[in-house]
């Protein structure tokens, strides 16, 4: 099934739950990749920014940016009504949806699109990887072969520090 097809059956899984319940529950039912919070820190000392854009809920990339400081997320729009999940897309972040997010930040902040690194796993970062300085799969789908600079299979997100370190 096509990842934006399985997006939007994803999204009516969580029909019927509410919004407040994303939050109680995420520690319990996200299981993320390690560190993240270790990067992040290290990133920010650095005085870089960084951003999460996802296709995924923003409900659920706004708890990422409460928990691990981003300085900005983007992702997908999921319909909440009465604080329940509908369990419909209002807008897909989608391919591009995840470069104009990336413009829009640079834009906002002044960044040179070309001194950008970014990190992804599928598909949907393909536009992102062709515009961006340096890119970065990480525990990545065959669609990003030759892809990108840098290749990493890991459940630590730290250990992209030192290809960021290369730039």
């Amino acid at each position: 099934m096509p990842w934006i097809k399985a997006d939007y059956q994803k999204a009516k899984l969580i029909k019927g739950l509410q919004l407040n319940e994303v939050d109680k529950r995420f520690d319990k039912e996200i299981n993320l990749i390690n560190n993240i919070d270790k990067t992040i820190n290290y990133f920010k000392n650095k005085g870089l920014k960084t951003i999460l854009v996802t296709a995924g809920p923003i409900q659920v990339a706004n708890v990422l940016k409460e928990k691990y400081n981003f300085d900005e997320v983007f992702g997908s729009k999921y319909e909440v009504k009465d604080n329940i999940f509908t369990g419909k897309i209002i807008v897909h972040q989608g391919e591009e949806g995840k470069l104009e997010s990336l413009l829009s930040f640079c834009d906002i902040h002044n960044i040179d699109l070309k001194k950008c690194i970014a990190v992804g796993d599928g598909e949907s970062d393909l536009e992102i990887f062709e515009k961006v300085k340096k890119s970065i799969a990480i525990n990545y789908s065959k669609e990003l072969n030759g892809k990108a600079e840098f290749y990493l299979k890991t459940n630590d997100i730290s250990k992209i520090i030192k290809f960021v370190n290369k730039l």
